[in-house]
């Protein structure tokens, strides 16, 4: 029987989404500049560079100017050359405004049944020395470093790694590493950000203040989601699916008007290959007709509360 090909997260969510995001797109994050000074906040950052910059007398397209973490600021391009030119424009004066270029972070891949013998400090050198068909140059070999051990048993340990992307492009071609005397396999480390919060939903069409709160139930087992979906409108009609919901997922459908609309909420196992939740999520979205405004879909990592 041949196996089914991988998909991706990208490729059967994104179909149900129309339109383009505001947020600037993964092109265009490589043009981009990450700008500090000393002793100032965003909004002090924010300000030097507006006076500092010029955009109209240096010809520079900026996208957009997004304050982030650590009292910084990011400043999108519209293209490298543009990039290039801030980083002159700044560079040339860098009494107040420090400029530096984003580095993506590096994949990170799990490694599992490396032995317990073996030290995380001397783990990497023995990877090049018996696996020298993933080698790639010293450099790109540099960037390569040890994250933590994700779980140890006995006498092995499963061990995340950050590998450069063309060095994890040939682990993945070889499809296993040869560490000591054991084939450890291998596998993307997918990170899945979780919230300790209860994920609220509102819908807001119209402006009113009673709420309904949905509860699922089936048979003699009242569901209550942690993925709560509340409605501020008593026009809108909301019927519950009790076919798509069970310990992983729930779909609640909403009419208001002419308008028909599907909540759909998922939770995935922190850790776990995603891959069988990819195809019953794209098997989901195929069985269902969508309309004028198509399916708007809520993914969480937030567990589902049973109550017997």
């Amino acid at each position: 029987m041949s196996s089914l090909p991988k998909k991706t997260y990208s490729s059967v969510v994104a179909p149900s989404f129309d339109g383009e995001l505001n947020e600037p797109s993964r092109k265009t994050s490589c043009c981009s500049v990450l700008i500090a000074a000393e002793n100032c906040n965003c909004d002090d950052v924010r300000k030097l560079f507006k006076a500092q910059i010029s955009t109209r007398k240096g010809k520079i397209w900026i996208r957009l100017v997004k304050e982030i973490s650590d009292n910084r600021i990011t400043v999108y391009c519209a293209s490298e050359k543009d990039r290039d030119k801030l980083m002159t424009r700044i560079e040339a004066n860098p009494k107040f405004l420090k400029p530096t270029v984003p580095k993506r972070k590096n994949p990170t891949m799990l490694i599992r049944n490396v032995p317990n013998d073996l030290g995380d400090f001397e783990l990497l050198d023995v990877i090049r020395e018996q696996n020298t068909e993933i080698f790639v140059s010293n450099e790109c070999w540099n960037e390569t470093k040890v994250r933590f051990v994700l779980k140890k048993f006995h006498y092995v340990r499963n061990v995340l790694i950050e590998f450069y992307p063309k060095i994890r492009k040939n682990v993945n071609v070889v499809g296993s590493l040869k560490i000591m005397w054991n084939m450890c396999r291998i596998e993307d480390f997918l990170i899945i950000n979780s919230c300790s919060n209860v994920l609220v939903i509102i819908i807001e069409l119209m402006s009113a203040q009673i709420l309904y709160l949905v509860i699922f139930e089936l048979e003699n087992i009242r569901v209550i989601t942690a993925q709560t979906v509340k409605i501020r409108n008593m026009a809108i009609t909301v019927f519950s699916d009790p076919r798509n919901l069970d310990y992983n997922s729930a779909m609640i459908d909403i009419s208001f008007g002419g308008y028909d609309f599907t909540v759909f909420s998922y939770y995935f196992e922190p850790s776990v290959n995603i891959d069988l939740d990819l195809r019953k999520i794209e098997q989901l979205f195929s069985n269902k007709v969508s309309k004028r405004y198509g399916v708007w879909m809520q993914i969480a990592s937030l567990k589902f509360g049973l109550v017997m």
